[in-house]
């Protein structure tokens, strides 16, 4: 019986042997169609349209992290609170940021979430469909959401 050489014994074959990079370039990628500079500038506006809400729900977010944290130290105990206080401006801050991404992305048009200032924005949600980015923006949007104004109805409106 022949032995079999261990696997980095093995010599391969000329065409399974590793190419130079500039040798595996058939062709230069697909170009992307001609935008026009109208639809550039509105592209441009939906991105920043994003990046002011989810700061926004990012700032709101941290704010009330802490009034509660403070709320809860003052009216409670202090070793709850204090963990509460470094806890709750982070997660709240997190949760405003996702809901304002989630907000605006949920109501974008079709054709900025495809083109490329839209990329980021589909890529930080996870999906390249369009279709399943909606789907996701209304999940997030609604976790976030119900929550937050339960906690604040709550503290509005007592137990």
């Amino acid at each position: 019986m022949s032995e079999q050489p261990k696997p980095w014994e093995r010599k391969q074959p000329a065409s399974d042997a590793p190419k130079p990079w500039t040798s595996g370039a058939s062709a230069p990628p697909p170009e992307a169609p001609p935008v026009d500079d109208a639809t550039a500038a509105r592209h441009a506006l939906y991105g920043q349209r994003i990046a002011f809400w989810a700061k926004c729900g990012t700032v709101v977010g941290a704010v009330l992290g802490v009034v509660l944290g403070v709320v809860m130290l003052v009216g409670g105990e202090a070793i709850g609170a204090i963990k509460a206080l470094f806890v709750l401006p982070f997660a709240l801050a997190t949760a405003g940021f996702t809901l304002g991404m989630a907000l605006t992305c949920l109501f974008a048009p079709r054709e900025f979430l495809t083109g490329p200032v839209g990329k980021p924005w589909m890529d930080r949600i996870g999906t390249k469909s369009v279709t399943a980015a909606r789907v996701a923006c209304a999940l997030f949007g609604s976790v976030v959401l119900v929550p937050v104004l339960g906690g604040v109805a709550l503290l509005a409106f007592g137990r």
